[in-house]
């Protein structure tokens, strides 16, 4: 099994070819902001961002996305008989139009510096008679570990859950992750589910969703039994 390469879209957004495998293997699902937008104008009833979220809303950023091969983190569907990659899954499916997104168990190994900065949930809302791409601060960490936190989103007809992930460093550097309910090839699925945010792109070779003490965290099997893994990551569940 391949170790899962990262889908990004920065700044400088990188896109990754889509792959069947049910295992952990090269990706590059395109962002299409196009179908995100799409149908857009229904979230007008969600007019207060308040109600959705404790989160403050920053400008739309002005840079529009653009195609570069460069890598930051990994995005996985995190069960406990593996990790999958969200764009080999067949199609995804939310029961409600509005995702609730719970980021939390915050982990970086020992002696590591955070390369998790900034999640931002996006939401597409009319402004001056224009449908914008807001985003929201949804989870931040400034020193340390990051607080738990809990966002809604809503979910627009033909549009999806797209998250943007701040990475610590010189410049400012964001990947993109656009995850959708249906079933279009090449684009990673929202579904009700736990995933992943991964610092890099490492091996996901025998890594797994864990109970340990109570509490969902990511292992790697070994001879010995499961293991902590040794790379920094956020889990997030959507339902």
């Amino acid at each position: 099994m391949k170790a899962m390469d990262t889908a990004t879209n920065t700044t400088q957004t990188a896109d990754r070819a889509a792959t069947k495998s049910p295992d952990i293997s090269a990706i590059k699902p395109a962002i299409d902001r196009r179908d995100f937008l799409l149908g857009a104008a229904a979230l007008a009833v969600t007019a207060s961002l308040g109600s959705q979220s404790s989160a403050h809303a920053e400008a739309p950023a002005s840079a529009a996305y653009a195609a570069a091969p460069v890598l930051h983190t990994t995005l996985a569907l995190a069960t406990m008989s593996g990790m999958i990659n969200p764009t080999a899954l067949n199609s995804g499916a939310l029961a409600s139009a509005v995702a609730t997104v719970k980021m939390f168990g915050h982990f970086i190994p020992a002696g590591a510096a955070a390369a998790l900065r900034v999640v931002k949930a996006h939401y597409a809302m009319p402004v001056n008679g224009r449908i914008a791409d807001v985003p929201m601060y949804a989870w931040t960490t400034s020193v340390g570990k990051g607080k738990d936190t809990l966002v809604k989103v809503p979910i627009a007809p033909g549009g999806g859950l797209l998250l943007s992930v701040e990475i610590a460093g010189t410049t400012r550097t964001e990947d993109s992750y656009f995850l959708i309910p249906g079933s279009t090839t090449g684009k990673p699925k929202l579904i009700a589910g736990t995933y992943a945010i991964i610092a890099g792109s490492p091996d996901l070779t025998g890594c797994r969703l864990t109970l340990t003490s109570g509490k969902p965290t990511l292992t790697r099997v070994t001879a010995s039994g499961p293991a902590p893994v040794g790379f920094e990551y956020l889990l997030l569940t959507v339902s």
